[in-house]
């Protein structure tokens, strides 16, 4: 959803992903480039500077590696924890590169702003993606929730509630 939200303001966006697969599938949501999931093994205070701006979702050490490598003055949204909530890195990034880590709390925003931007990304904003959602009845609920906790699905499930 971030690929494709990004894409259509225009922002070039680099995806990553450690599923051969995803590629793409995240190049048709406007995705530039596709990299392999970031090697998180040597983590230094501060890399190559290759990211405007990043978006992470799962947090830990790819959380750590995308901040040590975030450009002066950027912006990094976490928004996940599938890595782990631990963030082992300095405060390098933040002081000599000046860059901003912004916690996203979905549950805790105010409703008024939340049913705002649900206007926006149901109008100016929509997702090319929606289009492309997976419909299940009740019947597949089970195993279309097992699918997604294993990691098989991609995109959007609407479910189906019958009559």
């Amino acid at each position: 959803m971030g690929v494709d939200l990004l894409a259509g303001q225009g922002y070039e966006v680099v995806a990553s992903t450690g599923d051969p697969d995803a590629h793409e599938w995240l190049r048709a949501r406007g995705a530039a480039e596709v990299i392999d999931r970031l090697d998180i093994d040597d983590i230094r205070p501060l890399d190559e500077q290759r990211w405007a701006a990043a978006v992470d979702c799962v947090g830990g050490a790819p959380l750590a590696k995308v901040l040590s490598q975030t450009a002066i003055g950027g912006l990094v949204a976490a928004s996940g924890n599938t890595a782990g909530l631990g963030l082992q890195t300095s405060v390098a990034p933040f002081i000599l590169r000046g860059i901003t880590l912004a916690g996203i709390d979905s549950a805790n925003h105010p409703i008024d702003d939340r049913r705002a931007l649900w206007r926006r990304l149901a109008g100016d904003m929509r997702p090319s993606s929606l289009d492309a959602s997976q419909e299940v009845g009740l019947d597949d609920l089970e195993a279309t929730l097992d699918a997604i906790l294993a990691g098989a699905t991609r995109g959007r499930v609407i479910v189906d509630l019958g009559d």
